[in-house]
């Protein structure tokens, strides 16, 4: 299924006070479900390299039960993550290398069925 999911990026780069748009691209024939409570609290984990590892950036503190989202079958989901929107943290990215991570499952027969996370390309915050 990951092949009928794509997570597009608006641009390759950005920088420190910039929106990033991810758009989530489903052209399979069933709807995938997707949590809530991601970075910004949107269905995106923006995920930043650091020593070598990938950290996540911005999770969601709203003090709210985590929803499913659907994202219906043959459609498309923009996602705006917004610099600085979590209020513990600064109105600015991080400079470094970045990468959207998409963590999605579909329902079958009435249970949800995780799938492998799907990643964007990585891309820069300069």
């Amino acid at each position: 299924m990951s092949g009928e999911i794509i997570l597009a990026l608006d641009k390759a780069q950005y920088g420190p006070h910039d929106t990033i748009v991810v758009s989530i691209f489903n052209s399979g024939p069933i709807a995938i479900l997707v949590a809530d409570h991601q970075t910004n609290c949107s269905l995106i984990c923006l995920q930043r390299l650091s020593n070598g590892a990938w950290q996540q950036v911005q999770l969601c503190r709203m003090k709210t039960p985590t929803r499913l989202i659907e994202v219906p079958a043959a459609s498309t989901m923009v996602q705006r993550l917004v610099p600085g929107s979590d209020q513990a943290t600064t109105a600015a990215w991080l400079l470094g290398i970045y990468r959207a991570a998409l963590q999605y499952g579909t329902r079958v027969e009435g249970t949800f069925v995780e799938a492998p996370p799907l990643h964007s390309a990585e891309f820069a915050v300069a």
